[in-house]
């Protein structure tokens, strides 16, 4: 059996909420279609609401194209901080949107 993967480049964000009681915000982004194998992008210290980056995870697709046709990217924003990391913001795309786009094996 073939396992596809995902590889994901996450890039930018705008206008997030400022979560942060003091100072700019810590950010990083966690993604998955699996929820039990996230991924996490580097946190980017002090990114402000409007971070710029380039990172990229890679995601397992193994059982679930084809199989799970209503399957979801779910990518959620968060700011590290000392009494515990806060979601800034979740996005989620579904696979058959990407799927249609390309798959290379």
């Amino acid at each position: 059996m073939r396992v596809a993967t995902l590889e994901l480049t996450v890039m930018a964000a705008e206008e997030l909420k400022n979560v942060s009681t003091f100072g700019n915000m810590d950010l990083y982004a966690v993604a998955w279609v699996n929820p039990s194998a996230k991924r996490s992008t580097r946190v980017i210290q002090k990114a402000g609401r409007n971070p710029v980056r380039n990172d990229c995870v890679s995601l397992s697709l193994e059982n679930y194209l084809g199989y799970y046709p209503n399957s979801y990217l779910t990518v959620e924003i968060f700011s590290e901080a000392n009494l515990g990391d806060k979601v800034v913001d979740t996005g989620q795309l579904a696979l058959h949107e990407i799927y249609r786009f390309h798959v290379s094996y």
